[in-house]
């Protein structure tokens, strides 16, 4: 363990990345996966630049650059591997475009405590810097905490949870289907030569999130196309997907402000099935 209490600098740096975990670890944090691990990747990349002030490395400033050098800084610390490709994506909106295991957030959950175990900060100038350090978790988490309401506020829900969902081979539906309750199945929640779900009321539809199988045959049964109608048999290609998935890709599509009440994935090619582990819509019920 490093003690950095004569290292103003690293306990700026330490502080700040107590701030980021206590936040990422927020119970209303819970519901926001995507921006937790964005946390939670700031507090290591904080901590790594801590760990740098004492050995003299140069560590740069951005976070993905900043995970490059843990096998230098801390190469007790072991990354598993799925996990050090997001942390190294230069994106910093790689969690809201992968679609991330809630297993995964618990690993990097203690990845993070464990660089921070690595670090030691003691009496008296902890003492003497505290109170900051408290008042900059208040800030931070105030303004997070506003911004995740103001995204609550702004973000369109998902109008498809908990909605009636068909297959080709099942098209009499089903209602609370898996395909829509908000989580990701493995290996998938629906199969069939086409997937929709009836939103049960004219949307003005914003976006669409589709999820592929997860374990295999990720560019199998391709080209797929997603579709829109408002009578269920009339329907207008919004997207068509040919690109090969990744085993932890989202397909995300803009709705573009279009009109519908149903929404369906199709395999393009006949005889070809889609298979598919979560679907959302986000939109608005039409007044």
């Amino acid at each position: 363990m490093i003690d950095l209490s004569s290292k103003r600098l690293a306990v700026d740096l330490v502080s700040a990345a107590d701030a980021r975990i206590a936040l990422a670890r927020h119970p209303n944090a819970g519901a926001a996966l995507p921006v937790s691990m964005a946390l939670l990747r700031e507090a290591g990349a904080l901590l790594l630049r801590a760990l740098a002030v004492d050995s003299g490395h140069a560590v740069p400033l951005e976070p993905g650059a900043a995970w490059r050098t843990l096998g230098d800084l801390a190469p007790a610390v072991v990354c598993p591997p799925e996990l050090a490709t997001l942390l190294t994506d230069p994106d910093p909106m790689v969690f809201e475009r992968v679609a991330t295991p809630v297993a995964l957030r618990q690993s990097l959950d203690d990845l993070v405590s464990e660089l921070r175990a690595l670090l030691e900060i003691r009496p008296p100038r902890v003492r003497r810097l505290e109170g900051a350090r408290q008042v900059l978790v208040g800030v931070v988490l105030g303004g997070a905490l506003l911004f995740a309401g103001g995204r609550q506020l702004f973000t369109p829900r998902d109008v498809a949870r908990g909605k009636r969902v068909s297959t080709a081979t099942a098209p009499e539906g089903a209602a609370s289907h898996p395909l829509v309750d908000g989580e990701i199945h493995h290996p998938f929640a629906a199969v069939g030569a086409w997937v929709q779900v009836d939103l049960q009321a004219e949307h003005v539809v914003s976006s669409i999130r589709v999820l592929h199988r997860r374990d295999c045959c990720f560019n199998e049964n391709l080209p797929y196309l997603l579709e829109l109608s408002l009578d269920g048999k009339t329907w207008t290609v919004l997207a068509r997907k040919t690109g090969e998935f990744l085993p932890n890709d989202a397909w995300n599509v803009r709705g573009r402000d279009a009109h519908a009440r149903y929404v369906r994935v199709r395999a393009e090619m006949p005889g070809t099935l889609v298979a598919l582990s979560s679907l959302e819509v986000r939109g608005k019920p039409v007044k």
